[in-house]
């Protein structure tokens, strides 16, 4: 996509589920998770819906919550996923996690990188959790911000989607309407599968000028977020 010029027009009509905030309490409060792992902590208000041991990764944390309370465990991480994974931290911890949450650069390659990293350390039923793949207008998902109209801005994390489901369709992949831009719920993962790594060179190259988001909207099968599994009810 050219990052120049485009203007703010919509592409798609914005969903308008639960708040992504409570979509992921329900998560919590319906899977109860032993260890949470999270990536893009950012203010806390992601982290602080969690009563679990809690994992904390975020190059920059402004928390402005209360991150800490009623969790056995809290590790923080303040550098980039990408150092904190080379680092090794997850295998001198030995946490498994049931649940994880990516909300990190708003870059396909980095979040399809925290996806593969992230994947090795889930249990064998745990959920990986992605934001930021409904927008609904172009300019969102532009990869310079300050090229952005307006303040919602989810880069190009959408094509993360299709990756998975080009390379990854053994996976349960789902879509909700959780406001403002949609959760992908990942689920069915196999820590053994490598299918991504190998053909992370290949995806990158075929997938980084890939420019048909209104394609990709107009496939989506977007689910209800009242009636997720998780949901519970008003």
């Amino acid at each position: 996509m050219d990052n120049s010029v485009v203007e703010e027009q919509l592409v798609f009509e914005r969903v308008r589920g639960k708040s992504y905030l409570r979509f992921l309490a329900e998560m919590h409060e319906t899977i109860k998770p032993d260890w949470y792992f999270e990536i893009g902590t950012n203010t806390g208000l992601s982290a602080e819906q969690s009563k679990s041991k809690l994992v904390c990764v975020d190059p920059e944390f402004i928390l402005k919550r209360n991150i800490w309370s009623n969790k056995p465990q809290l590790h923080l991480y303040q550098e980039t996923s990408d150092a904190f994974f080379a680092a090794g931290h997850l295998d001198r911890l030995g946490a498994k996690f049931d649940l994880a949450f990516l909300d990190g650069m708003h870059w396909f390659d980095f979040l399809l990188r925290d996806f593969i990293n992230a994947a090795r350390y889930m249990t064998s039923d745990g959920i990986i959790v992605l934001h930021g793949c409904v927008p609904w207008t172009a300019s969102m998902t532009l990869r310079d911000r300050s090229k952005v109209n307006g303040a919602a801005w989810t880069g190009d994390v959408w094509k993360v989607v299709p990756v998975l489901q080009q390379y990854r369709p053994d996976l349960s992949v789902r879509i909700f309407d959780a406001a403002p831009t949609g959760f992908v719920v990942v689920s069915g993962l196999d820590p053994k599968n490598t299918a991504l790594a190998e053909n992370y060179d290949a995806i990158i190259a075929a997938f980084d000028a890939k420019d048909d988001l209104a394609g990709y909207l107009e496939g989506l099968t977007i689910e209800s977020s009242e009636n997720s599994p998780w949901a519970k009810p008003n």
